[in-house]
C-alpha cells in the first residue's frame, strides 16, 4: 500500500466519522435522491472492481447515514488490488451471446 493510498484511507475514515457525528439526527429527513445516487454509484463501482458486500454499505446507509457508509465504501474501493480485472460489457449477464464461427464441412463431390 502506497503512502498516497494510506492518506486517502485516513481521509475517508475521518470524513466517515465526522459525517456520522454531524448527520445522525438528520438521517431520516434526508432519505431522498442522495441515497439513491450514492447507492447506484456504489453498486456500479463494486461490480466494476469486485468489491464484495456492497449491499451492507447500502443498508448501512439507510439505517445509519449514507454520508457515513459512503466513505467506508470508498475505503473498501481503495483497498482493492490495483491489478484486479475490470469487468467488461461482455461480462454482464445481460450481454448478448458471443456468436460462434460457423464451420462448413468440405465436400469432395
Amino acid at each position: 500500500m502506497t503512502i498516497q493510498q494510506r492518506g486517502l484511507i485516513a481521509f475517508y475514515a475521518l470524513v466517515a466519522l465526522a459525517a456520522l457525528v454531524a448527520t445522525w439526527s438528520q438521517n431520516m429527513a434526508y432519505m431522498g435522491d442522495g441515497v439513491v445516487a450514492a447507492s447506484a454509484f456504489m453498486v456500479i463501482e463494486a461490480r466494476r472492481l469486485g468489491v464484495r458486500f456492497v449491499w451492507l454499505y447500502i443498508v448501512g446507509g439507510l439505517l445509519i447515514a449514507i454520508s457515513f457508509t459512503f466513505p467506508l465504501f470508498m475505503i473498501a474501493r481503495e483497498l482493492r488490488p490495483s491489478g484486479h480485472r475490470q469487468l467488461t460489457r461482455m461480462d454482464s449477464p445481460w450481454a448478448p451471446p458471443i456468436p460462434r464461427p460457423v464451420r462448413y464441412r468440405s465436400c469432395v463431390c
